[in-house]
């Protein structure tokens, strides 16, 4: 039923119970015969309409419930004895969405085993989000080199000024060839924030980063060319 003849017919039903003009209509028998036919036909859509919708939502239903009960089992894998187990149970992670997931990335940062912190990082530069931005901004002062350099990584990959803003700590990092990837990662996010953080590494310590700034502020931003 079309959305303009429903509203017809709604307003003829309204009208016929306010014994308006649309009762005398109404008392006619022809007009009478296909009110009543229309209202027939009406009932038999609506039922129909009704079954699918239940049929919906139980089959969603279905599904939540397989999500629910999926999610469960991934969490008592992130506290597996294995390591590879919760490293696996992490990637599996990337294929849910919603704060629960950053949640259960949060949770499984803190483990002991470097490979799985990496895992963390990798699945939250796909995620993104501001929750992920939070959680790589403490990644980049991990104790191991990959961890934070992965954390980069997952800044260039996420992208925009919040992520620029973010490895702007990172110019800092304790390890040379870091705050090189540091600035590579602000040249393919581009933007002001980023192009402000080269210029303020023109005036570093290392000199070997004072050229790399160099050269990359006169590169067009790969983000630029996207």
């Amino acid at each position: 039923m079309s959305y303009r003849f429903m509203s017809i017919y709604l307003t003829v039903l309204v009208l016929t119970a306010c014994g308006g003009p649309a009762a005398k209509i109404a008392d006619r028998p022809h007009a009478k015969a296909q009110i009543e036919g229309t209202q027939q036909r009406d009932s038999n859509w609506g039922q129909a309409a009704t079954n699918s919708a239940i049929q919906y939502v139980d089959q969603f239903q279905d599904r939540q419930h397989a999500q629910d009960e999926a999610l469960e089992n991934l969490r008592f894998a992130l506290a597996d004895a294995d390591s590879e187990v919760r490293v696996e149970a992490v990637a599996q992670l990337t294929e849910f969405t919603g704060e629960y997931i950053a949640d259960l990335l949060s949770y499984a940062y803190i483990d002991p085993h470097t490979s799985v912190r990496m895992e963390v990082v990798d699945a939250i530069g796909d995620i993104g989000g501001d929750r992920a931005l939070s959680l790589l901004s403490i990644a980049l002062t991990d104790d191991r080199n990959e961890v934070r350099e992965a954390a980069v990584e997952a800044c260039s990959s996420i992208g925009g000024d919040a992520a620029a803003m973010v490895l702007s700590t990172a110019l800092a990092d304790e390890d040379a060839e870091i705050r090189e990837e540091v600035l590579y990662a602000l040249h393919e996010i581009g933007g002001s924030v980023a192009q402000g953080l080269l210029q303020q590494a023109l005036s570093d310590e290392d000199e070997e980063l004072r050229k790399l700034a160099g050269t990359l502020l006169q590169r067009t931003p790969t983000a630029d060319l996207q």
